[in-house]
Formats: C-alpha cells, structure tokens, sequence
C-alpha cells in the first residue's frame, strides 16, 4: 500500500502494527505492560475503509458527527478519503478521549484504530 499511496502523492509513514496498533480491544491502560503505549500524549484516531462493508457513506459521516462533533464538512471529508485511500485521519486526541471515542464509534460499527504521535 505504500508504494501506491506513495505514487498517488500521499505522504505516509509505516508503523508497525505489533508495536503500536490499538483497537477497542486492547485499550486499557493496563495494557501497557511493555511500555508501547503512549498514555501521556496525543494520539490519532483514524478511520478504515472496512467500515463500509455494512455502513453507506451517509451513516460514517453521520456516527463522525455526532460522536467525536466533526463538522458535517470535515466528517464527509474523512470518509471521503477513508474510501478513496482505505483509511483516514479523524483527528488527535488525548488518549482519554482517544479511548472513548474509539469505544463509542466501534460499538456503532465503525472501524477505527488509535496509534501513539511520537513525541
């Protein structure tokens, strides 16, 4: 996927998913056992273009809206670009809110994950 993101213009970085994937799962802090997480900083909650399989465009954009309080703008524009590029930046929060809204958007069927910024 690099290549071809890459190709396309997209600038991105590659993460390892063993080290730092979180997904609603996994949020506890107590999963912290090794030292991976980043429980003081920001994190990015992105959005994944499996959220599709059984969501029309419309319900994402809907769920980003009233669960994280995206603009309706800014909610079609991340699932605008979820769609087009298989995943999509929501937005970067405190692991808190991160967590929670991580929570609340895959309780509704949306598929999201969290990972640390690097400090």
């Amino acid at each position: 996927y690099l290549e071809e993101l890459t190709s396309r213009g997209i600038v991105c970085e590659m993460v390892p998913i063993e080290e730092y994937r979180v997904t609603a799962s996994e949020t506890s802090i107590g999963n912290d056992q090794n030292g991976l997480f980043n429980l003081n900083g920001m994190w990015e909650l992105g959005l994944i273009d499996d959220s599709f399989a059984n969501k029309t465009k419309e319900d994402v954009s809907r769920c980003l809206n009233e669960v994280v309080g995206l603009s309706e703008e800014d909610a079609e524009l991340a699932t605008a670009q979820a769609q087009q590029h298989g995943v999509s930046l929501i937005e970067e929060f405190p692991l808190e809110y991160a967590e929670a809204y991580l929570e609340e958007l895959t309780s509704r069927g949306i598929v999201c994950e969290m990972v640390p910024i690097e400090e």
